[in-house]
């Protein structure tokens, strides 16, 4: 009973992490669907659902229970969108003759909703049919009888504000009225969404090949073999079927490299770096505590020693301990994971059968967590059971506690492994840029080469930390030296870490390692925002919203029109949060066609266009004097365009056309707009001067821009992509660059006068608003509603918000450095907790020297502020290291840690550790030592 807390301490340090092991293997696997529930979800009642993804072709073969994925000779896919124009054939055709064939089609359509107009998906066909029950569910209403009539998810009619018998106004494909005549529910999809389904062909949305590829073809009574999903595969059909799935035939057969899922190996790689460091983390802690408690026994083993028990009985007395307590801590942390997995579960829900398919106990999973539950606290016994094997039993009779001999060997042995760890950590991140360069893959992700540099890269920090914690003892004197003149709560507690380094080392090395854990994610997250943003390829400036005032005209888009800006600047304010709007005029893209120059701008003898300087041109574009179509084919060539700065830059620079033009005229209000914020200095000047603003430094040259013009016919005849063809005329304009934080989809803006001066043809051609806030998803709707009631154009695409990319990394930092505190504050808590356990003598000392409850407090204090700082500065530098290696420049991504988060980690959490163990340290009476006479 004397050691009841110090147990309950190890089997909660062992519980916790076997807690979160079986929360994540119940939550893992019951989002894995079993076959039934796959079968249940995806085909309800009925036997198979077949598509149509190629030609007919004898080649043609798939996985056996995923017919997304198919091989048609060496071509894998699971898209069937560059299909749609081929020649399909009705898969019907092979079929018995009278089977029963249910389908559905994905299609869309324009609909007024509650705040405005938006564009709904729709599933034309049969979904609420009894056969596919379980994939759709009717809850009210009835089925559809005519064209003009539709059902709805519960979610469509929140969003369109309307109860069952409402009518819908509907804008696309089809101008009409719709009633709502009952509500389905998409079980596979989650319970916000907005779904409407109306009767086979009744939005006439596509037909032929493309209605064909679209398809869901769902048999409600014919089975489908093995055999018989194979014949279909030869005319280009891919099929799930009930039968297969619930049989399945046996590995290999279908597309190669098919075999039933082994949760065992899919599961080994991850579950063993979980359990590799979560061995770690107890063993450190869990030991120590072990050792204390041995140690505070040792008058007891010695006393069982003295009465002739061998040393293997003090062995096994230590050990059994381990046993009991990892049985215990196993059981309890299954109870609390399956908990809290079901709670989670039950919180993450979204109304959605595919987002956790059932409730999958794995219980040969869990009995496997609970038996690594008990090795583990085995393991965590056995250091202090070997030494307490090696009792000095007459010293322990007699009461002797000395103090642990330093080792010498040790931290010299520590030193070499942090520096041959660096070492792995720093070459394998060279070679890994080596490699990237050589097999051109920017990410580094070039096969089998770069996994093990990788790994080489990983396993440094690891080796690194081997080493610190065998120089531990070294740094908690070296620390304890430090500050030996400063005041006397802190020599006390600097020195007690530094003298018992048994129950120091182990705490301030499982905060290391959670901290390395920590930061070494959350660089990993921040470099994959970096490279996120890089990619998104921005329209304006975020949070920005745009409408184009050249549109297809309805009913058959067929000719382009140029609205009237005032009607757009007024509809946008008076639909959303405005801070300023202004109207924007281009030059159009001449190089677009002479139909489209027709449409925008009168005949003229000539037209301007923006070039990019032939030196600043990717060799790989069609306008560069290197570009050739046999030089496509040298891999030299594609060697070294794609290592070619030019041919990383914004997509918008060389081919892609914005709607406007890439080459603006206006005031340097509008470039203020454009750019978000006020231009620079040079641009300001530049502007006031007549010269041009660029937005991108490859359309300088010699602090000039180049404008070609071109006839209407040398533009037709592509003659702008010929290094033959000479323009009518060049023109040569000064400018400077003023680039925008994010690549955006303007070029060069030009100031109206001088736009004039060189008879540039420019018109109003987009309106564009900064907000004073996010606008919500009913003000949008309401946007869309009025410029769609100007155009004439109901799916509001002329109307457009800039949101950038999706943030992810601030959240995931957060949430890391929350798991980190928790290992941190529950490591700190170990260590404190031991310490106190063990020095009762020592409380009871400074008790009857007078110590105050102040100097205790300050115990507790330097004490969490030693371990949990040394451990958490040193995690965080280790953390940093595999992250600079792998984002070495011209390596795998760029170095982009998350500093706020970092800081926080290495030095917030120590301080506030430490202010929690001095308000927590006991403020009671001094303690009183009673100390039973001998003899």
């Amino acid at each position: 009973m004397r050691s009841i807390g110090r147990s309950l301490l190890i089997g909660l340090l062992i519980a916790l992490p076997i807690a979160g092991l079986s929360a994540v293997v119940l939550v893992a696997r019951s989002t894995d669907p079993t076959p039934a529930e796959t079968v249940a979800t995806q085909l309800g009642r009925s036997e198979a659902r077949l598509r149509v993804v190629s030609p007919p072709d004898p080649g043609l073969s798939q996985y056996p229970t995923d017919p997304d994925w198919w091989q048609n000779g060496e071509k894998f896919s699971n898209d069937t969108r560059d299909l749609t124009n081929t020649e399909l054939a009705d898969p019907t055709s092979y079929l018995p003759a009278g089977t029963r064939v249910l389908t559905t089609f994905p299609a869309a359509a324009t609909v007024t909703t509650a705040h405005g107009v938006a564009s709904l998906p729709v599933i034309e066909g049969e979904p609420w049919d009894a056969a596919l029950h379980g994939h759709f569910e009717v809850l009210e209403g009835r089925v559809p009888r005519v064209d003009s009539e539709i059902m709805v998810t519960p979610g469509a009619l929140t969003r369109l504000g309307a109860r069952l018998g409402d009518t819908v106004a509907e804008h696309t494909p089809l101008e009409r009225t719709v009633t709502i005549v009952g509500v389905l529910d998409d079980r596979t999809k989650g319970s916000a969404n907005s779904t409407l389904f109306a009767l086979p062909g009744a939005l006439v949305t596509a037909s032929g090949g493309d209605r064909i590829a679209g398809t869901s073809y769902y048999l409600p009574a014919l089975p489908l073999d093995w055999d018989a999903v194979q014949g279909l595969n030869r005319h280009g059909v891919t099929v799930l079927s009930r039968q297969v799935l619930l049989d399945p035939p046996p590995p290999g057969s279908g597309t190669p490299g098919y075999a039933h899922p082994n949760w065992f190996v899919i599961l080994l790689a991850p579950t063993a770096l979980i359990a590799a460091f979560t061995v770690f983390e107890v063993v450190l802690l869990a030991g120590a505590a072990f050792a204390v408690g041995a140690r505070q026994q040792q008058r007891t083993l010695a006393i069982v020693a003295s009465v002739g028990a061998p040393r293997s009985v003090l062995f096994r007395i230590v050990s059994a301990n381990g046993i009991v307590l990892g049985t215990l801590g196993g059981l309890l942390g299954l109870a609390l994971g399956i908990s809290c997995g079901s709670l989670a579960m039950a919180l993450t829900g979204d109304g959605s059968t595919t987002r956790y398919y059932g409730y999958h106990l794995d219980w040969p999973i869990l009995a496997g967590i609970l038996v690594f539950a008990v090795v583990v606290g085995w393991i965590s016994a056995l250091a202090p059971a070997i030494a307490a094997s090696r009792l000095d039993v007459v010293g322990a009779l007699r009461g002797a506690r000395r103090p642990p001999t330093p080792s010498r060997r040790r931290p010299i042995v520590g030193v070499i492994v942090v520096l041959v760890g660096t070492g792995l950590a720093v070459v394998g991140g060279i070679l890994l840029v080596i490699e990237a360069r050589a097999s051109h893959t920017i990410s580094g992700n070039g096969g089998r080469t770069a996994a093990l540099l990788t790994g080489l890269v990983v396993a440094g920090p690891i080796v690194v930390q081997v080493g610190l914690a065998l120089c531990g003892p070294l740094l908690l004197r070296g620390a304890a030296a430090a500050f030996s003149r400063s005041g006397l709560g802190s020599r006390l507690a600097l020195r007690d870490a530094a003298r018992n380094p048994g129950r120091a080392v182990p705490a301030f090395a499982a905060i290391l390692t959670a901290v390395f854990v920590a930061v070494f994610a959350m660089c990993v997250v921040g470099s994959s925002q970096v490279q996120s943003d890089a990619g998104h390829q921005y329209t304006t400036m975020p949070g920005q919203v745009s409408s184009q005032l050249d549109y297809a005209a309805m009913p058959d888009r067929m000719r382009y029109v140029t609205a009237p800006s005032g009607p757009f600047v007024a509809a946008l304010r008076s639909t959303l949060p405005v801070k300023t709007v202004r109207t924007l005029s281009s030059v159009p893209d001449f190089d677009i066609g002479p139909d489209q120059i027709a449409a925008k701008v009168p005949s003229l003898p000539s037209y301007p266009v923006l070039t990019v300087p032939a030196a600043n041109l990717c060799p790989m574009d069609a306008r560069s004097p290197q570009y050739s179509e046999k030089r496509l084919l040298d891999p030299a060539f594609a060697t070294a365009s794609q290592n070619d700065r030019r041919c990383s830059t914004n997509t918008f620079l060389s081919s892609a056309h914005n709607a406007g033009g890439r080459l603006w005229v206006g005031s340097i209000d509008d470039l203020a707009l454009v750019l978000g914020r006020q231009p620079s200095p040079s641009a300001r000047t530049a502007f006031a001067a007549g010269h041009a603003v660029a937005l991108y430094p490859e359309y300088v040259s010699g602090g000039e821009i180049e404008l070609d013009w071109w006839t209407a016919k040398q533009l037709a005849d592509d003659a702008i992509y010929s290094s033959n063809k000479k323009p009518v005329s060049v023109t040569h304009l000064d400018a400077v660059v003023d680039s925008p934080a994010h690549p955006i989809n303007f070029g060069v803006f030009v100031p109206t006068a001088t736009a004039d001066r060189l008879g540039l043809p420019s018109a109003s051609s987009l309106v564009l608003a900064s907000l004073t806030r996010p606008p919500s998803t009913g003000e949008l709707d309401a946007a869309r509603q009025d410029t769609a009631a100007l155009t004439g154009d109901p799916d509001g695409s002329t109307l457009s918000i800039e949101t950038g990319p999706a943030p992810f990394a601030n959240l995931v930092a957060w949430i890391l450095l929350g798991l980190s505190s928790l290992v941190a504050v529950g490591s700190s808590a170990v260590a404190i907790g031991l310490a106190r356990a063990e020095g009762r003598q020592d409380d009871a000392t400074l008790g009857s020297l007078g110590a105050s409850s102040i100097t205790r407090r300050s115990f507790a204090f330097w004490q969490s502020l030693l371990l949990s700082g040394l451990g958490a500065v040193l995690g965080a530098a280790v953390g940093l290291l595999p992250a600079l290696a792998l984002e070495l420049p011209g390596g795998r991504a760029p170095f982009a840690p998350p500093w706020l988060q970092i800081g926080l980690t290495a030095v917030g959490l120590p301080l506030t550790i430490a202010c929690g163990s001095w308000l927590m340290a006991s403020s009671r009476g001094r303690p009183v030592l009673r100390r039973t006479p001998i003899g």
